[in-house]
């Protein structure tokens, strides 16, 4: 049996959908980390009453894991030519492609209905805040939640 879980594919699938819905917005690794982290766990942001990959006493403490991950989920969805790169002055930026809005747009399990909801909300939660901000953001809510 091959294991997706915690693995390159299942952040690239999850990487689609984030850029999917975010509204051809070009994002840095490190933004994309942060709104896939906190749309997964978006019960403990007050985005939504749920927390899609379920309640557990580790699940925010994954976060170091999951952005390590992200570098190896970029490049491959590059090179797949789902994600387009562009060189900035503040860093490379990533959006989805016409071919990855294609492949996104056919994920309709409850799964990727999920997720995109929650995407979106977080999206909208943090539009316009600083990646240092929302970074203070996720080590605060992950600190509360480790103190209980």
């Amino acid at each position: 049996m091959n294991k997706i879980f915690n693995t390159t594919f299942e952040s690239s699938l999850r990487t689609l959908l984030l850029l999917y819905v975010s509204e051809d917005e070009q994002m840095t690794l490190d933004r994309i980390a942060d709104y896939d982290f906190i749309t997964i766990y978006s019960k403990y942001f007050g985005i939504s009453n749920m927390a899609l990959h379920g309640e557990n006493e580790f699940g925010l403490s994954e976060f170091a894991a999951r952005r390590g991950m992200m570098q190896s989920t970029m490049k491959s969805l590059v090179l797949d030519g789902l994600v387009s790169v562009k060189r900035r002055q503040n860093g490379f930026q990533y959006s989805i492609s016409a071919v990855g809005k294609t492949v996104a747009g056919k994920m309709e399990s409850e799964y990727a209905s999920n997720y995109k909801m929650l995407a979106r909300k977080t999206v909208e939660h943090f539009k316009g805040q600083s990646e240092q901000k929302i970074m203070k953001t996720i080590s605060n809510v992950s600190a509360e939640f480790l103190r209980r």
